[in-house]
């Protein structure tokens, strides 16, 4: 639990989400370059995409907290 203000605390929450969205974005990154190398097999490929999309997604979620991006909303072609 944080102690103090509420000014402190939503600061330091702040710039907990910075800080790991810092964090995703490299990540993400190197796994982007590492897509782009023509080296590498199909396989690790598959799964580097799947983790691309996974923290992509994750990345939305940091943005949506810190209030910044679209709210997300489901449509009915993504659930069939």
């Amino acid at each position: 639990m944080l102690l103090g203000h509420p000014e402190k605390q939503a600061a330091r929450h702040t710039f907990q989400l910075l800080k790991e969205i810092q964090r995703a974005e490299t990540h993400l990154a190197l796994i982007s370059e590492t897509l782009n190398d023509p080296r590498i097999d199909l396989a690790p490929t598959m799964d580097l995409d799947i983790r691309r999309k996974e923290l992509e997604g994750y990345l939305k979620g940091l943005r949506y907290a810190l209030g910044e991006g679209e709210e997300f909303t489901v449509s009915t072609e993504q659930l069939s």
